[in-house]
């Protein structure tokens, strides 16, 4: 079962892999603000639900956690584009925003974000949107 405390976990994992950044118990408290007890208990569920993994002392999405991240990613970034573009929000308040928005938004109303806002490739932040890697002209490739 998918919580908004299961999505904001992958959430943040796929961030730090994104980044390029080890996916650890210490990471993730740290950007998610909670105890290393807390998250080292989400972990264990993340890795029995088959979420994420540990490989080489590091932790790791699986195929499912890592789409199911970059899905929440994908959400949040349009909302972002949607609250800044459209709607006018400062640059410096849509990720709170948008935040709140990436757990409620239906699948229907993502495909309309993303149309109303024109199929941006990156959010008000310059960070890219998930699901436009496959866009790129051959011969290519993303930096991130």
């Amino acid at each position: 079962m998918t919580t908004p405390a299961v999505e904001e976990y992958l959430a943040v994992a796929f961030r730090l892999q994104e980044e390029g950044t080890a996916v650890t118990v210490a990471a993730l408290a740290q950007r998610l603000s909670l105890s290393h007890a807390s998250v080292s208990l989400m972990v264990k569920r993340l890795a029995q639900e088959g979420l994420l993994e540990r490989q080489d002392g590091e932790l790791r999405l699986t195929p499912e956690g890592e789409q199911r991240g970059a899905d929440v990613v994908r959400r949040h970034r349009l909302a972002e584009r949607f609250l800044f573009d459209v709607l006018g929000l400062a640059w410096d308040d849509v990720h709170d925003e948008a935040g709140r928005w990436e757990h409620v938004l239906s699948p229907a109303v993502e495909e309309r974000l993303d149309g109303v806002t024109g199929h941006p490739d990156s959010c008000p932040h310059g960070h890219p949107i998930p699901g436009r890697e496959e866009a790129l002209p051959e011969g290519l490739c993303s930096l991130s």
